[in-house]
């Protein structure tokens, strides 16, 4: 009963956060998903959305709230037993696969939050699930911003590589996307929280050691660790309260070099 009602008085602030499950929203994806909740907001009313790499389907959560027919991927086996656990915790009835090779549907949108820098061959991840869209259909993607902020933090993730706004509609362009709209995001919460925790990666690296990138991706979508250690100040009312004003900073028109990442929606190109 305890972890229900922390749920309910926490959900408007963090969307789903779950830590008797292990899941808590690092700042990063609250500065993404206050972004997203306002572009979702355009999308035809109960259109199929597919979202790669959904981890552990807190934004799904959203999706679904919001009226949407929601699908979601997820590779990795860890990530995807959290979203299962989830998904059902809240009574759910949306499906999440292993891989696209399985869907035969066409969907009207299509989610990447976080996901291109984890793939090696970008240009032809874009391709494919241009293929798994309905004419004229909708891709949204987020990734981290700037190739010089490149840290411990991106190894220990499990990154290939992070994006200049070039580089982003390049990449687009080259897969057969036309960029509708650019959102430089994150500064204040998120870019803040990405530059103090750099020295936490480098120690932590220097524990684990490299491992494939494979591993590392697997882990990043649900390693919350620091996070469930401060949910109890972040969960409360108070820390409600210190989220919110950070996220509503993000309002402002800070300096694109300060954001910590883009979020890019496109439509299909003929």
């Amino acid at each position: 009963m305890k972890s229900g009602f922390k749920y309910r008085t926490t959900a408007a602030w963090f969307g789903v956060a779950r830590p008797d499950l292990g899941w808590v929203p690092p700042l990063r994806y609250l500065a993404r998903r206050r972004e997203l909740l306002r572009i979702a907001a355009l999308w035809p009313r109960g259109a199929s959305v597919l979202e790669v790499g959904c981890g552990a389907g807190a934004f799904l959560h959203d999706l679904t709230r919001m009226g949407f027919d929601v699908t979601g991927v997820e590779s990795s086996d860890d990530a995807r037993a959290l979203a299962v656990a989830m998904r059902d915790a809240e009574s759910l009835g949306w499906e999440i696969h292993r891989d696209t090779s399985g869907i035969r549907t066409s969907f009207e949108v299509i989610g990447a939050f976080d996901v291109v820098e984890h793939i090696e061959d970008d240009v032809a991840a874009l391709r494919q699930w241009r293929e798994l869209t309905v004419p004229g259909g909708i891709l949204c993607i987020s990734v981290p911003a700037h190739r010089d902020w490149w840290s411990a933090g991106d190894v220990w993730a499990g990154h290939f590589r992070r994006y200049d706004r070039s580089d982003v509609h390049r990449l687009l362009a080259a897969s057969g996307w036309k960029v509708e709209r650019t959102i430089a995001y994150g500064f204040p919460s998120a870019s803040v929280s990405e530059w103090l925790g750099r020295p936490y990666y480098a120690r932590a690296l220097a524990r684990r050691g490299l491992v494939q990138r494979h591993a590392a991706t697997a882990k990043s979508g649900i390693d919350r660790r620091p996070y469930l250690s401060l949910w109890p100040i972040l969960g409360s009312a108070l820390g409600g309260l210190l989220i919110r004003g950070l996220l509503a900073a993000q309002s402002f028109r800070w300096p694109e070099r300060m954001a910590s990442g883009y979020i890019v929606v496109a439509r299909a190109g003929e």
